[in-house]
C-alpha cells in the first residue's frame, strides 16, 4: 500500500490534469461555436445552397415548407439503459416561392427534438398543398451525418425517386441545441476545470504544510539536547529543567534582546529563607537551578 503522502501527491496531479483538460475543452467548445453562442446572425441556408456547399459548424437558418418526411429516429440512453431523449431526422427541400423548377432545389437533413417543431414538420409532410406561407423557421448548425443515419437517408431518397432529378447534401441542420444549452456545456466544462485546479492547489498546499510541520517536529526545541542555542551568560546550552519560579517557564529565551546578547529582562529568584531579589545578568553563572 502506498504511503498517504504519495496518494495525496498523486491525487493532486490527477486533479491538475483533469482540470487542464476541462478548461481546454471549454475553450475549444467556445471557439468552435463562438458565432452561434455570441448571437451572431445566422447565414441564409438557401443563399448558401444556391452558390456553395454548406460547411460544417456554419450557423444557418431557413424557412421550409417542403418536407419530404421523417426517415429515421435516434434514441439516446445513459449507460445503455436509462432513456435520455430522442431525435427525429427529416428530409427537407431548400427553396422558396421564387424557385421555378424542383430540379433547382437542394435536399438536406433536418435533425430536431422539440415536440412542437416535430408536430409542425409532420403536418407539412402530410400537406400536399403547403406553400411558403406555411413555412417553419429553422435555425441550427451544419453537422456531419452519422453513417447509419446517412444510410437511412439515402435509402429514403432512392425509394422516393426524388434523388434522380434533385441534388442533395449529406449533412444535417442540427436544430436540437439552443444557445442556452451551448453556454451550459462551455460554462459547465470551465467550472469543472477550475474546481479541479483549485483542488490541486489546496492539496499541494496541504502537502507543503505537512512537510514544514515534519521539519519543525524534527528540530530540537530550546533546552533539549541538540539545540544550537546557548545561554549568552553561561555559554551553556539552555536547560529545560531550569524554570523561572515566578512564570513557571524555562529560561530558554532571551526576551527583547538579540541572539547572543544577555537578556534585558529581569527574573526573580527566591533563595532559601530570603526575600525575593531581582535576577540580573551575570548572576548564577554556575548553572545551578534557580529556586
Amino acid at each position: 500500500m502506498k504511503p498517504k503522502k504519495e496518494n495525496k501527491k498523486g491525487g493532486a496531479i490527477v486533479s491538475l490534469i483533469v482540470g487542464i483538460i476541462f478548461v481546454l475543452l471549454a475553450i475549444m467548445c467556445f471557439i468552435g461555436d463562438m458565432d452561434y453562442l455570441l448571437g451572431g446572425k445566422a447565414k441564409d441556408l438557401n443563399e448558401i445552397a444556391a452558390n456553395v456547399r454548406p460547411q460544417k459548424d456554419d450557423h444557418v437558418r431557413t424557412d421550409s415548407y417542403l418536407v419530404l418526411g421523417n426517415f429515421a429516429e435516434t434514441k439516446h440512453y445513459i449507460n445503455g439503459v436509462i432513456p435520455a431523449g430522442k431525435e427525429q431526422h427529416y428530409a427537407i427541400v431548400l427553396g422558396d416561392d421564387n424557385m421555378d423548377d424542383i430540379t433547382d432545389a437542394k435536399i438536406i437533413v433536418l435533425t430536431v427534438k422539440n415536440k412542437k417543431t416535430i408536430k409542425k414538420l409532420d403536418e407539412l409532410a402530410n400537406d400536399d398543398n403547403a406553400n411558403f406561407s406555411d413555412a417553419i423557421a429553422i435555425e441550427g448548425q451544419i453537422r456531419t451525418l452519422d453513417p447509419e443515419i446517412e444510410g437511412y437517408y439515402r435509402d429514403a431518397l432512392a425509394s422516393s425517386g426524388i434523388a434522380d432529378y434533385c441534388d442533395y447534401y449529406t449533412v444535417a441542420v442540427d436544430a436540437t441545441q439552443t444557445r442556452f444549452f451551448g453556454w451550459m456545456i462551455v460554462l459547465g466544462a470551465l467550472a469543472i476545470g477550475v474546481l479541479c485546479i483549485i483542488a490541486f492547489a489546496k492539496i499541494n498546499k496541504q502537502i507543503k504544510n505537512e512537510k514544514n510541520l515534519a521539519y519543525t517536529n524534527a528540530t530540537p526545541a530550546m533546552g533539549q539536547p541538540g539545540n544550537p542555542y546557548v545561554n549568552p551568560v553561561t555559554g551553556q546550552p539552555y536547560d529545560a529543567g531550569v524554570v523561572n519560579p515566578v512564570t513557571g517557564q524555562a529560561y530558554n529565551q532571551t526576551p527583547d534582546a538579540g541572539y547572543g546578547q544577555a537578556p534585558n529582562q529581569t527574573y526573580n529568584q527566591t533563595p532559601d529563607g530570603a526575600p525575593s531579589v531581582p535576577y540580573t545578568p551575570g548572576q548564577n553563572t554556575d548553572n545551578n537551578p534557580y529556586s
